[in-house]
């Protein structure tokens, strides 16, 4: 398991503490660096005095899972020295009472997991060291146990690895992103998923989505101190209905946004009969291009452009040592044009 989607993108410099780990073990870096290929990501089997300062430091399980208290701390205070302003420490503990764990141990075999440090002893570490703790992730996999383990131990045998997140800073406050999605197939992974997946990774920032098909519906918003509601692709049936749902927005205390990367004039008369309230109602409205922000500033004068990106590349390759080897380029787009389709492009390598 690579840890890469819970390190914030915005990070240009990372540390991963390996620890003693075998030859096989894979670390986060490649998958990492086509997420953000500016940064400078080092490996290090122990925490040594670095020239640099980090924006997020991965510790792994094989790093801290058998060290005692006091040398836990000093660790953990030692690696929030090298963080930069917003850095934060991302760690991650094998579970000791994971399944195949408490069934080796029963039958006599070689434990899965080696570690002996536990979740409640390690959050206690990072209090103790200063930091303040954000988030705690589980990592599950299901595996057959009889029912009279499970309750003896009395503890998350699915879980096989833990994930917790801390930072020396003061934590902002508490915000929530809600969307409703709209269209989940082409545009939400661009637009909603992979955006969400990115903000998540900061502290204190937690994001829901849910489709169309589901009334609408507000997830606890007494739990957070700055509430964000994204309209994805979804014109009300009335104007009514549209302008009921914001006062309860307001009322609850949200900022609301309409998403669209898309002409609405395709559906003109779906939003023209309910005053185009999607846009006019809003606190302001984002989308994808300049074209598109123009447009919608007829309605709203509070837009914002995010352009479309991938959440990853691949590595650079030099297709020109590649000798007489296809390329094939494909370009694909929707066009609203009837009949119309995507292009393949085929060229050759020189």
């Amino acid at each position: 398991m690579t840890f890469e989607n819970f390190i914030p993108p915005r990070a240009k410099s990372v540390l991963e503490l390996t620890g003693e780990v075998a030859n096989d073990f894979e670390t986060s870096e490649k998958n990492f660096l086509e997420i953000q290929p500016e940064c400078n990501y080092t490996v290090s089997k122990n925490l040594l005095s670095f020239d640099t300062k980090f924006d997020a430091i991965l510790i792994q399980s094989a790093a801290i899972g058998n060290l005692e208290n006091s040398e836990l701390v000093n660790l953990i205070e030692t690696a929030a020295a090298f963080l930069n302003k917003r850095g934060i420490l991302i760690f991650t503990l094998d579970n000791i009472g994971y399944a195949e764990n408490v069934m080796a141990i029963l039958e006599g075999k070689p434990l899965k997991f080696k570690s002996t440090l536990s979740k409640v002893e390690l959050e206690d570490a990072i209090k103790n060291a200063g930091l303040n703790e954000y988030n705690t992730l589980n990592a599950g996999r299901r595996v057959p146990v009889a029912r009279g383990v499970v309750e003896a131990a009395k503890i998350d045998v699915s879980v096989f690895k833990y994930i917790i997140f801390a930072t020396p800073e003061e934590l902002p406050k508490k915000t929530s992103i809600q969307v409703a999605v709209g269209e989940k197939l082409v545009c939400a992974p661009v637009r909603i998923f992979n955006p969400n997946s990115c903000i998540a990774t900061e502290p204190n920032i937690a994001t829901f989505s849910y489709d169309s098909g589901q009334s609408y519906k507000l997830f606890k918003p007494e739990e957070f101190d700055n509430r964000i509601f994204i309209n994805q692709r979804i014109s009300f049936p009335t104007f009514t209905e549209g302008k009921n749902f914001f006062e309860k927005l307001k009322e609850s205390g949200y900022l609301y946004i309409e998403e669209m990367d898309d002409n609405p004039s395709r559906w003109k008369e779906g939003y023209e009969n309910t005053g185009n309230i999607n846009f006019v109602g809003v606190h302001a409205v984002q989308t994808s291009t300049e074209y598109l922000a123009d447009y919608f500033r007829q309605f709203n004068p509070r837009v914002k452009v995010f352009d479309n990106h991938l959440k990853k590349i691949a590595p650079l390759r030099d297709f020109k040592k590649q000798k007489n080897s296809q390329v094939q380029i494909f370009f694909g787009a929707l066009n609203r044009d009837e009949g119309a389709t995507c292009s393949v492009v085929k060229s050759y390598c020189a």
